[in-house]
């Protein structure tokens, strides 16, 4: 009797648990995220206006500026069309599969590039304050140019295998609509290389695009907090 109570109990609990979790993604997903897509737009809008006024001087921080405003615009718009195509009303049309398919990937390429390009700004602004005269020779706007372009087809290569990740399935059940929908790729049914390798890949994108600039940012914002007290630490004494 005891245990017949419990375990009403537990699938209560379960089930409450399981509404809460679904009510709290649809908040997140249809009414907050889109505010803060609409305020980040208008951010990056007013930002590449003002990075691009050609009476301003250019120089390489505002390209890397200028660049990562339009990626992070993207990646903003691709995961508020992720949302939409995930929402029940448009799940049923035959397009949102292959809709969704196809953006997934965008949307990672648009954020690992966001974060390889704050790295790079990072690091050119600790050069230029650790190594100012080195960094006036080496951090030009034509050498920052090159390697946004480096980073872009970088950051694409590596993005490349999530296209690969999730295939396309047509469902014939319905009579009246052929539907596409995505499937994630069983590596459990294919050869143990590729399981491998698949596991490898996304050790690898945890290490190169979270790890690794987080270590980096905090070398170098460390870094810069140095310098920056010491510079008042100078001036306090003379």
């Amino acid at each position: 009797m005891s245990s017949s109570l419990v375990d009403t109990y537990s699938l209560s609990s379960i089930e409450t648990n399981s509404l809460l979790l679904s009510n709290v993604r649809t908040i997140v997903k249809f009414y907050i995220w889109p505010l803060l897509v609409l305020f980040g737009l208008i951010g990056n809008c007013l930002s590449i206006l003002v990075l691009t006024r050609r009476r301003l001087i250019r120089t390489s921080t505002n390209n890397y500026l200028t660049i990562l405003a339009a990626f992070d615009s993207c990646y903003l718009i691709f995961t508020l069309l992720l949302n939409i195509g995930s929402h029940p009303r448009f799940i049923q049309y035959p397009f949102t599969g292959t809709f969704v398919y196809l953006l997934r990937p965008l949307a990672d390429f648009s954020s690992n590039t966001a974060t390889w390009l704050i790295v790079c700004f990072t690091l050119e602004r600790t050069l230029a304050v650790a190594k100012p005269i080195y960094a006036k020779r080496t951090c030009s706007v034509r050498r920052s140019r090159h390697l946004i372009c480096t980073l872009l087809i970088i950051c694409f290569l590596i993005t490349l295998p999530r296209f690969f990740e999730k295939s396309l399935l047509r469902d014939n059940n319905n009579a009246e609509r052929n539907f596409n929908r995505t499937g994630m790729n069983s590596y459990s049914k294919q050869p143990e290389f590729l399981s491998n390798l698949h596991l490898l890949y996304l050790v690898f994108i945890c290490i190169v695009i979270v790890w690794i600039p987080l270590l980096l940012l905090c070398i170098c914002n460390s870094i810069l907090i140095w310098y920056v007290f010491k510079g008042e630490n100078l001036i306090l004494f003379f």
